[in-house]
């Protein structure tokens, strides 16, 4: 009889010339340590949905632009983060927090709209893993196990990394809480005119162009292509910047063009915001306007 045997037989008063009364003690004690366990899984999901609850008002105050993305009900997966644009896509990836069967790992992943181009999102943050620290995961672009004494710091850091990644000048209202809140630019005492001017300085943006032909799109930085997609400069046929090609097989995953059935053309504005799209069987292209 082991050390730890011998312990519990004489802790739990078996008897040696009493099997069968060993068996019921033994199962009575074993259905007390399963309620305990249960109960102490119960506490811990409590203990980290509060923790992913605190977190997600963190997030809200530090990153109040940016769209949260996050389930905190009760459940074997919580998940709290926000969305960063990422391939002149708004909202194209969700960097969050995430325990699932007890781990608790942080990093990159596709949002639901986005899952066609995976690859070429993996692609586009490959920055982040320099280091070679991050690992590659079905769902996930790039994810890191981490702690919950770290997990915020760690998220932040990320967030830092890649919030400006491909960044979607929504409106002036937007440029201009841009100047204020991330760009330190004190404007609250400047003119229309100097207001403008800081916007076309420091964001490379100019709300009052309303003409495309005056725009020298030889300036335009257009995304890299993969061997899935392909973007050419403007102007487009709907007055944009550029546009971007993304060839699907007929399974509907992407692919080289010479093997597409179907396409979807995106043109984008100066700013990177989607103006129409195009989509079909790649002899027909349909459009729709954004």
């Amino acid at each position: 009889m082991s050390y730890i045997d011998d312990y519990i037989h004489k802790q739990l008063g078996l008897k040696d010339d009493d099997k069968c009364y060993n068996i019921e003690l033994i199962n009575g004690r074993l259905k007390e340590i399963s309620d305990c366990a249960n109960h102490l899984e119960h506490m811990r999901a409590k203990y980290a949905c509060e923790i992913m609850q605190e977190w997600s008002s963190l997030l809200s105050k530090d990153f109040p632009r940016w769209h949260k993305c996050e389930d905190i009900r009760p459940s074997n997966t919580i998940y709290t983060g926000i969305s960063v644009d990422c391939q002149n896509i708004p909202d194209a990836v969700a960097v969050r927090i995430q325990m699932e069967d007890r781990k608790l790992y942080y990093g990159l992943t596709y949002m639901p709209k986005t899952k066609y181009i995976r690859n070429e999102l993996q692609e586009a943050t490959s920055f982040i893993n320099q280091n070679h620290d991050f690992i590659k995961g079905n769902d996930w672009l790039y994810f890191k196990y981490t702690s919950f004494e770290k997990g915020y710091m760690n998220l932040k850091q990320l967030i830092e990394k890649v919030k400006y990644m491909s960044l979607i000048i929504k409106d002036k209202d937007d440029a201009i809480w841009l100047l204020k809140n991330e760009f330190q630019t004190d404007i609250d005492n400047l003119t229309d005119e100097e207001v403008d001017e800081e916007i076309r300085g420091i964001l490379g943006v100019d709300f009052n162009s309303s003409d495309p032909v005056d725009f020298d799109y030889s300036k335009i930085q257009i995304p890299k292509d993969t061997e899935f997609t392909e973007t050419h400069k403007g102007p487009t046929p709907s007055g944009g910047a550029y546009s971007t090609a993304y060839f699907y097989d007929g399974s509907g995953n992407p692919c080289k063009r010479e093997e597409a059935s179907f396409m979807n053309i995106i043109e984008y504005s100066a700013e990177g915001k989607r103006i129409n799209e195009h989509y079909g069987m790649t002899g027909k292209v349909t459009n729709r306007k954004l």
